[in-house]
């Protein structure tokens, strides 16, 4: 337990907060906290985006000539759509900057300044989540990425050493209206191709990372007013657990607390519904084509040979994981929001005057709203995904038939 409570304290120091999203920003352009964003780091973000969805067109140009081999399509399509998917949601981030940023500075303003005990243990957690589910999709998108480029090097170094002729493969399949077949210019596409490669997996886990991130600390929040209604509970009135009625001055000093609580409860609302909707087109991009990615990865591992079964094995638990991350902060934010009901509900209403019993009413018609992330056709939640990997393995089944 001891061990627990320091691990927690530890991840309470400001480096902590969005530490391995930052990483992955700053690779990327920027991050979206920054004071005073230089134009040169945006266009940097935006460029790094118009580059991955440039590839991914010669990508999608490749399975067009290889329809007829439905292996090669989906092959080829898995990488594509996890590329396009994610550029579009660096360029939604890019366009709403100013938005996440109020919301970034307002968690910053709680996590680097709200200093009291339990409001310390609670902001640790949130971050030991942000910091886990951040650094587990780093490692196995960036994983991924480096059995795609180091697949076709290995090929080719094999080829060269045997004295066999050159394959020419690329890290991910792509074919161009000119011929690529010779140096320097393969080099260069090769190298471009990694790039794209490199930026889609930062990006995986500084956007996806970015939204888990902000759902953890923002249910902190809301597990802090609950946590201060508790202790209003037992400091003020757990010592006068035999008074029937309280004095006026005791329901004044209480409504002057209950109302500061009031007023921060809301606050926090209000940054939740900034926050959603700045990052739910990304929810809704991101599941609308998990199900069909999770459905090519678990065919690609049944038909691929060799290696490359590695490669999709990575991508099935970076895939998984992402869908996964956004279902579990819709999951957090709707608990966190409606745990403080349950706990206004213990309040000793009757003992107090009629301002406050109307006060704990809000508080609680407030919290049986759930908080959640407002998706078309979705809920970020743990049902849809367990939706989506339902649907994934129907969609296995169904082409399976065809193979």
């Amino acid at each position: 337990m001891t061990t627990q409570i320091l691990q927690t304290e530890r991840f309470t120091a400001q480096k902590y907060f969005f530490r391995v999203q930052k990483w992955g920003w700053k690779v990327v352009g920027f991050w979206p906290g920054m004071d005073n964003i230089p134009s040169l780091r945006i266009g940097l973000a935006i460029a790094n985006s118009i580059e991955v969805l440039i590839y991914s067109v010669f990508q999608l140009m490749y399975c067009y000539e290889s329809s007829d081999n439905l292996v090669f399509v989906l092959d080829a399509l898995t990488p594509v759509l996890t590329q396009i998917t994610t550029a579009m949601k660096v360029l939604i981030i890019v366009a709403r900057r100013e938005d996440l940023k109020f919301v970034l500075d307002y968690l910053k303003q709680s996590f680097y300044y709200d200093k009291s005990r339990e409001s310390l243990k609670i902001h640790g957690r949130a971050s030991i989540i942000s910091f886990t589910f951040g650094l587990t999709l780093a490692v196995f998108a960036n994983l991924t990425n480096l059995f795609f480029c180091l697949l076709p090097m290995v090929k080719d170094s094999y080829r060269l050493v045997m004295g066999i002729e050159r394959s020419y493969d690329l890290p991910f399949k792509a074919v161009f209206p000119f011929n690529i077949f010779w140096s320097p210019l393969f080099e260069f596409i090769f190298v471009t191709s990694a790039y794209s490669g490199i930026m889609t997996a930062t990006s995986i886990y500084s956007t996806d990372g970015l939204f888990l991130g902000i759902c953890a600390h923002i249910s902190s929040e809301f597990k802090i007013i609950g946590s201060r209604v508790s202790t209003l509970i037992e400091e003020e009135i757990g010592s006068h657990q035999s008074i029937e009625k309280f004095s006026k001055e005791q329901n004044d000093r209480l409504y002057k607390k209950l109302t500061i609580i009031v007023d921060d409860h809301s606050t926090v609302i209000d940054v939740c519904q900034k926050m959603s909707r700045c990052l739910s087109p990304n929810v809704l991009i991101h599941y609308f084509t998990s199900a069909v990615i999770t459905c090519i990865c678990c065919l690609m591992i049944l038909l691929a040979e060799g290696a490359a079964k590695i490669i999709f094995v990575n991508y099935i638990i970076a895939s998984t994981t992402q869908v996964f991350v956004y279902s579990i902060g819709g999951n957090m934010l709707e608990d966190a929001s409606t745990g403080i009901y349950f706990t206004a509900y213990d309040f000793p209403w009757y003992k107090c005057d009629e301002r406050i019993r109307r006060t704990i009413q809000m508080i609680m018609i407030r919290s049986q709203r759930k908080t959640a992330i407002d998706v078309p056709f979705f809920e970020a939640s743990l049902e849809t995904f367990s939706v989506i990997i339902r649907t994934a393995g129907s969609y296995i089944a169904l082409l399976n038939t065809f193979l």
